[in-house]
């Protein structure tokens, strides 16, 4: 079947889907602040890894290792929103 609506913006996804659109695969965090509800959660387990992109003589720069460690840090925080169980 071919897709009624598609969009590369996770918003628009997730607006769709709030209007009925049909199922969205979501960030579970997005979900978590609307009342939708998660389906098939023994069954269905999508994770996927946060890149960071940079330039390769900016990996040593002083800021872009700032962000890196501040971006590891929010996640690690963050690890049961992002993660749910």
């Amino acid at each position: 079947m071919t897709p009624a609506f598609s969009s590369t913006n996770v918003f628009a996804q997730l607006e769709a889907t709030r209007q009925g659109a049909g199922i969205g695969v979501l960030p579970a965090f997005l979900t978590q602040r609307t009342k939708l509800r998660r389906l098939l959660p023994d069954e269905i387990d999508i994770r996927l890894p946060i890149t960071l992109a940079v330039r390769r003589e900016a990996v040593t720069h002083a800021a872009v290792r700032a962000l890196w460690a501040a971006l590891r840090q929010e996640v690690a925080e963050r690890a049961d929103e992002l993660l749910p169980e």
